[in-house]
Formats: structure tokens, C-alpha cells, sequence
């Protein structure tokens, strides 16, 4: 055995490990939609299949726009390594191609020398049309 499984090991067991906790800040932070925050939540939807352009503005935010033209801002959690405005492509990745992307969905690109590589989402926001950021916001 070589040095190199075990801490392969002990990283797949701390990424397991990870998962369930994702899952309840999920679903603890999932907002009880009425008639008004319903037309919001339609606002701010950023669905993963809808994806038209998008540019890294810091080491942890994008600004993507979608097939309607509306743009969002994600932030990505730290250790996001590789992901500059050279690489040709981004996907984002959550339950399905027609959910809305949320904290805890990952973006994943191929980095040429690091090949696939993925980063986690903490945070999601509508750009208006003027750069102001909307006030109604997915976390």
C-alpha cells in the first residue's frame, strides 16, 4: 500500500462526511414560499441548464448570465483553485437541470494542468439591470 492511500482514504472520508451536513443547512435554510415570495424566488432563479455567458470578477465571485439576459452574482466558497477567465467552460451542477442553483450547488471546470476541478456556491444574487444588486437574495 502507498503512502499516498491513506490520506486519499481519510479525504473521501471527510468529503462523506460533509455531505449529510450540506443536506440540513439545505434544508434549514430553505424559505417557506408564499404568493409574494414565490414571484421572487421565480426572479432570482438561476437555473443550471440556462446558463449563457459568464466572467470571473474575483477569486470567488462570478457574474453569470443567463439565456433571459438576467445576471447573478455567485460567491464560491475559498479554495477555489484554477477557475480564471481562460477556462473555456463552467457547469453548474445541483438536484436538477430545472432547480435553481443554491448555496451548496457546485461549479465544475477542467483546468488544463489541474483537469476537473469544482467549487462549492455560498451565495446567490440578481444583478438589476443597472448593477445594483436586488434586494431579494438566495443563500
Amino acid at each position: 500500500m502507498s503512502g499516498k492511500s491513506p490520506m486519499f482514504a481519510a479525504a473521501l472520508l471527510a468529503m462523506l462526511a460533509a455531505v449529510p451536513a450540506l443536506a440540513a443547512d439545505r434544508a434549514t435554510n430553505a424559505p417557506a414560499l408564499g404568493a409574494s415570495s414565490a414571484k421572487e424566488s421565480e426572479e432570482t432563479c438561476l437555473q443550471n441548464n440556462r446558463l449563457w455567458g459568464w466572467q470571473l470578477v474575483n477569486p470567488r465571485t462570478l457574474s453569470i448570465t443567463d439565456r433571459t439576459q438576467k445576471r447573478f452574482m455567485v460567491r464560491l466558497a475559498g479554495g477555489c483553485v484554477g477557475l480564471t477567465n481562460s477556462i473555456q467552460a463552467i457547469e453548474l451542477r445541483g438536484l436538477s437541470d430545472l432547480a435553481c442553483v443554491r448555496r451548496g450547488d457546485f461549479v465544475r471546470f477542467v483546468e488544463p494542468t489541474l483537469g476537473r476541478m469544482s467549487c462549492a456556491i455560498t451565495s446567490i444574487e440578481r444583478v438589476q439591470e443597472k448593477g445594483a444588486p436586488a434586494r431579494d437574495q438566495i443563500n
